[in-house]
């Protein structure tokens, strides 16, 4: 947990350290669905700093990581969005290796979707 005094100035860098030892990584085979509420107001306070700063890089790596925290919960739709906007956000900057991440997430959340999971 990062402590933060009022006032005080914390880099992007520190809230995302922080966040990674909180909750190292939703695609992580290691995460309990009790994590994922969690995981999802962190990422969710990454993504709006991420928007902020431009990071669109970064913010392609969230939506991927809220895709599959969604998906962990069941909330499909929401899952299929956050990968649908990250794979836009591949495409437009080339990212190839972060767009088939992309489209594998996506295809998870649509199987699990069409099988009622």
């Amino acid at each position: 947990m990062l402590a933060v005094q009022p006032g005080q100035l914390v880099t992007l860098t520190d809230l995302i350290d922080a966040a990674t030892r909180s909750f190292p990584s939703c695609r992580s085979s290691r995460a309990r669905k009790g994590d994922l509420p969690q995981a999802i107001r962190i990422l969710k306070a990454s993504l709006a700093l991420r928007d902020r700063t431009g990071h669109r890089y970064g913010e392609t790596e969230v939506r991927l990581d809220l895709g599959v925290a969604y998906r962990g919960l069941g909330r499909l739709a929401e899952a299929q969005q956050e990968h649908e906007v990250a794979r836009s956000l591949a495409v437009g900057s080339s990212e190839r290796h972060v767009e088939a991440a992309a489209l594998n997430e996506l295809g998870l959340a649509e199987l699990d979707d069409e099988t009622g999971r």
